[in-house]
């Protein structure tokens, strides 16, 4: 019965998990992905978000990143990409 379990609940909660939190083009994400790259419009718009992002809130305003983050995640957003 305890193996059943652990097939059934606790192994797949692991994999799900495991795809939270990774890198953009991290080798674990792709995986989880099926080998799934982002675009190169997707990487150019990113970069873009970035640098945005950057020359909003620079590193002396903004040393931990908690302005630049969801500033970035906005712009995708308006670039229709998240």
């Amino acid at each position: 019965m305890h193996k059943i379990f652990y097939v059934i609940f606790i192994l797949p909660l692991i994999f799900y998990l495991s795809g939270c939190g990774v890198l953009f083009d991290d080798p674990i994400e792709r995986f989880w992905n099926n080998g799934v790259m982002p675009s190169q419009n997707e990487m150019e718009a990113y970069s873009l978000c970035i640098r945005k992002s950057e020359e909003m809130y620079p590193q002396s305003i903004d040393p931990d990143g908690s302005k630049r983050v969801p500033y970035t995640r906005a712009c995708m957003e308006q670039e229709g990409y998240w």
